[in-house]
C-alpha cells in the first residue's frame, strides 16, 4: 500500500510531508536491505568505547530514571524489545512527568553516492503513543549538502513521517522513498519525540537501513522509462559539446553528444515502466529514428 500525505489505514501512520512516499507497512522480519549505505545500520554491531552500552555511529539524548523509581524515559539502547540480535533504539516520553519534552536518536551523517535520485529507507518499529494536542513521535530523514564527516549536515531538508496510535505490540517494517535533489550529498536519520508535553508513549526502532536508487541507464528525462523522449534529448543535442557530466544528452559524460550517448539509450530501449500516456514506437519507427541519428553521425565524420 502506498500513499501521499494521508493516514495509512489501520496503522496509525500519518505523513507530515508529501516529499516522503511511504511504500509499505508490513510485519517485521529481521533484515537490512541489500546494499545498505547507512553506517552501522543494524545498530548492534559496535559500541563507542567512550560511551559503553550505546551503538556506534548514533547520537542519543540522555536517559533518565524518573523520580528515582527506576522508570526510564528519554533515549536508551533497549534490551527488552528488538527484532534482530539483542537491542533496539528505545525512546520513551513521560509527557509532563518526564524530564524533557524532546528526546532523540540521530544517526551520524552518511554520504549519498553520486547519481542517486532516491533514497529507499527501511526501519522496524514498535510504538504506542497516546494523548497530545500535536504530533509527538516523528521519524525524520534529513538530506543536505556535502558530506563533511563527524555526523554533520549542512543545508538540511526534512522528510518526516509522524507516528500516532500504536502498532499492536508488534514490530512492523516501514519503507519510504525520499527524493534526492541536485546538490544534496549526505543524509542522516532522526527518531524524535517533539510534540506537546501532554503526549506520552514509546517507540523502539531496529534494523534501520538505506539504499541508493539510481536512474536507469538511458533514462535521460528521469521518468522511469527509456523511450522516445530520451532519444529526442540525444538527437536534439547531436554533435554538440557540453560540460562534462552536466548535460542530460551526455550520459557518457565525455563532454560530447555522440554515438556513445545514442548507444546508451538504444541499448536500454523500453527498460523500466512506461508512463501512463507513453506510446512505445513500433520497431519500424524506431529504425527510422536510428537511421536519422546515424546519418547525422556520418555527416559529422565526413
Amino acid at each position: 500500500m502506498s500513499c501521499y500525505g494521508r493516514l495509512l489505514t489501520g496503522t496509525g501512520v500519518g505523513l507530515s510531508y508529501a516529499a516522503v512516499l511511504l511504500l509499505s507497512t508490513t510485519s517485521a522480519i529481521a533484515a537490512l536491505q541489500p546494499g545498505n549505505i547507512l553506517a552501522n545500520g543494524d545498530v548492534e554491531i559496535e559500541q563507542l568505547p567512550s560511551f559503553p552500552g550505546f551503538p556506534d555511529n548514533w547520537f542519543a539524548s540522555q536517559t533518565f530514571n524518573d523520580g528515582g523509581l527506576g522508570v526510564i524515559t528519554g533515549a536508551f539502547w533497549d534490551t527488552a524489545n528488538s527484532v534482530s540480535a539483542t537491542h533496539s533504539l528505545g525512546l520513551i516520553d513521560g509527557g509532563i512527568a518526564g524530564p524533557f519534552a524532546q528526546t532523540e536518536w540521530r544517526s551520524f551523517a552518511a554520504p549519498i553516492p553520486a547519481g542517486t535520485i532516491t533514497l529507499r529507507w527501511q526501519w522496524d518499529v514498535m510504538y504506542d503513543i497516546t494523548g497530545g494536542t500535536t504530533p509527538e513521535f516523528t521519524v525524520n530523514m534529513r538530506t543536505g549538502g556535502p558530506f563533511i564527516g563527524e555526523g554533520n549536515l549542512v543545508l538540511a531538508v526534512d522528510h518526516k513521517v509522524t507516528l500516532t496510535g500504536d502498532s499492536g505490540g508488534q514490530f512492523v517494517t516501514m519503507t519510504a522513498d525520499v527524493p534526492v535533489a541536485p546538490g544534496e550529498e549526505s543524509f542522516d536519520i532522526i527518531f524524535l519525540t517533539e510534540g506537546s508535553k501532554d503526549a506520552i508513549g514509546s517507540m523502539y526502532i531496529d534494523d534501520v537501513s538505506v539504499v541508493a536508487l539510481t536512474m536507469l541507464d538511458g533514462d535521460l528525462d528521469g521518468d522511469g522509462f527509456v523511450g522516445i523522449n530520451d532519444l529526442n534529448i540525444v538527437l536534439g543535442a547531436w554533435n554538440q559539446s557540453v560540460p562534462p557530466a552536466n548535460s542530460l544528452a551526455d550520459p557518457s559524460g565525455d563532454g560530447f553528444v555522440g554515438i556513445d550517448d545514442l548507444n546508451t539509450v538504444l541499448g536500454n530501449w523500453n527498460a523500466g515502466t512506461p508512463p501512463p500516456a507513453a506510446a512505445v514506437p513500433e520497431p519500424t519507427t524506431l529504425a527510422v529514428l536510428c537511421l536519422g541519428g546515424l546519418a547525422m553521425l556520418r555527416r559529422r565524420r565526413a
